[in-house]
């Protein structure tokens, strides 16, 4: 089963039900984007993630992370512990 940008409610209590019970038997499951901001009643469904999506980053906090991010890198790369000239 794959779901893609879902957000609650995402599946009545019928269908999470055959949900729990697929994953139970050993079924699969890919979640794409906003998959960790729906069934946020289900609590199967919240083990199986492991985390719930809260909320997203302000701009001013995503270029503060990418910042330390470039910062951090920057400097691994001058250190010779980040090697980014190799790509499989």
């Amino acid at each position: 089963m794959t779901t893609d940008n879902d957000t609650n409610p995402a599946l009545d209590r019928p269908q999470q039900e055959a949900f729990q019970t697929y994953l139970n038997s050993g079924g699969h499951y890919i979640g794409i984007h906003s998959a960790s901001d729906c069934l946020h009643d289900a609590t199967f469904y919240g083990r199986e993630l492991g985390a719930y999506m809260v909320d997203h980053l302000t701009l001013a906090e995503m270029v503060n992370k990418l910042h330390f991010f470039v910062t951090v890198s920057s400097e691994l790369i001058r250190m010779g512990r980040l090697d980014i000239s190799k790509h499989d």
